[in-house]
């Protein structure tokens, strides 16, 4: 059976995260939220004057960086003092995270998911036992079509979502009987039913 997709991401949550990406891509407001966070588990005063001060830069220049990064949600401001607040800024990679489709797929298969990381395969896991490997492969290759031909390039951008190396994770699929090939322009998604569960792959 195949999981109920992901709700959508909300334009709101995608404005809310896009905003604390450009607050961040600002390397001095970086400096400046990556000082409050350290001023503040040290216990050190974080105030402006004090964070001015640490950083060696004009106060009326740290003010307008500490108003971008409390506009973004990612400090609060009390008086002349900050505070960081990053639980948003994990709130938001979670949410774009779990809107994945393979992540969905996991909820299915959650021992599967110690080998991905935000969503993705940081490269294929070395994995002895065959029943491992068919589940692995059977949870990857629903992320492509199973009703028609696709090219390699097709291929190549589906499993992309998932895996860098889309070369070895498209190579892994064929060899355990999940992707069929016919030279470049012809790959197939194998149905769950048709491979054998003792699959050793098509080599």
């Amino acid at each position: 059976m195949t999981p109920e997709p992901a709700p959508p991401l909300s334009a709101a949550l995608l404005s809310r995260v896009a905003g604390q990406l450009a607050a961040l891509a600002h390397p001095d407001r970086l400096t400046l939220l990556a000082a409050v966070v350290r001023r503040g588990r040290a216990g050190l005063d974080c105030s402006l004057s004090e964070l001015a001060a640490d950083q060696g830069c004009d106060t009326r220049a740290l003010v307008r960086h500490a108003v971008a990064l409390e506009s973004a949600g990612l400090v609060q401001r009390e008086g002349h003092r900050l505070t960081a607040t990053l639980d948003a800024l994990g709130a938001g990679a979670d949410a774009l995270t779990s809107a994945l489709p393979v992540v969905t797929l996991l909820t299915e298969e959650p021992d599967l998911a110690r080998f991905f990381v935000q969503g993705r395969l940081p490269r294929l896991p070395v994995l002895t036992r065959v029943e491992e490997r068919q589940r692995l492969a059977g949870l990857v290759v629903r992320l492509l079509p199973e009703d028609r031909s696709l090219t390699e390039p097709e291929v190549n951008a589906m499993l992309g979502e998932v895996m860098d190396d889309v070369a070895a994770l498209r190579r892994f699929l064929v060899e355990e009987g999940r992707l069929t090939r016919r030279g470049a322009e012809d790959y197939r998604r194998v149905p769950a039913a048709s491979v054998p569960l003792d699959a050793q792959g098509q080599g």
